[in-house]
């Protein structure tokens, strides 16, 4: 579960440096996703060698040509940028603003520290929840998938109002829209990848897959570098 290493990163702190345990959460995952992105790049550059010889290369039948990668990006394109949104809006919200959230109903567990875990917990669930509903599609195809990515942005004003405790100054404010990042996060999410798919033939999803792959790590990294911007302004 994702919540477990900030488990981890809480009890390794005292009760009262909450936000020195988030930030080492974050920071950590920033840097993960950094050092795989550059492991992309390296593995890109690679050339295979020893893996076959001649002898067991097989040309592709008469009349047909290998899959041109850049044309079945450009079909892929759009669909790929959706991944893309998709992730930079979980991540410029979890876990940065999430560990944010005051509790405005349950002073004690503000004060110890275990709301941002609490909310962090529910995120893991629904998230779970919602990749387990993704053979229920309810409607949504590669054509239409586009509009609840878009209506899922509108979380980050939310979620920012609730920090700033603007307007939405009640626990069940905090807990609605951290269920409706996590659960979307899960079924949204990994539609948009299987989108990916269908939107090119057979023979070209793996080539696809692999720039989904980018984008999807491209979402998260600039995701993260917003969250962390706004971490820093925050306890400037």
């Amino acid at each position: 579960m994702p919540s477990k290493p900030f488990n981890l990163a809480l009890l390794a702190f005292p009760i009262d440096a909450v936000v020195a345990s988030s930030a080492l959460y974050f920071y950590t995952g920033a840097v993960t996703i950094c050092v795989c992105v550059a492991a992309y790049f390296v593995l890109m550059r690679l050339t295979r060698q020893g893996e076959c010889d001649a002898t067991c290369y097989r040309a592709p039948p008469s009349g047909l040509s290998e899959p041109n990668r850049w044309t079945i990006l450009r079909k892929s394109f759009r669909q790929q940028l959706l991944v893309m949104l998709m992730y930079f809006t979980t991540l410029c919200l979890w876990p940065p603003l999430i560990t944010e959230m005051k509790s405005f109903n349950c002073p004690d567990l503000q004060a110890s520290g275990w709301w941002p875990q609490i909310l962090l917990t529910v995120f893991s669930v629904v998230d779970c929840v919602g990749r387990l509903l993704v053979p229920w599609r309810c409607g949504l195809t590669k054509d239409s998938i586009w509009k609840p990515v878009f209506l899922r942005m509108l979380l980050i004003p939310c979620i920012v109002m609730t920090v700033r405790q603007v307007w939405f100054t009640h626990d069940a404010w905090s807990v609605m829209f951290v269920v409706l990042l996590g659960l979307s996060n899960g079924y949204i999410g990994t539609l948009t990848i299987q989108f990916v798919n269908e939107s090119v033939d057979s023979s070209e999803r793996a080539i696809a897959s692999s720039f989904t792959g980018f984008f999807l790590i491209s979402g998260l990294m600039v995701g993260s570098a917003v969250g962390l911007v706004y971490i820093h302004f925050t306890h400037a």
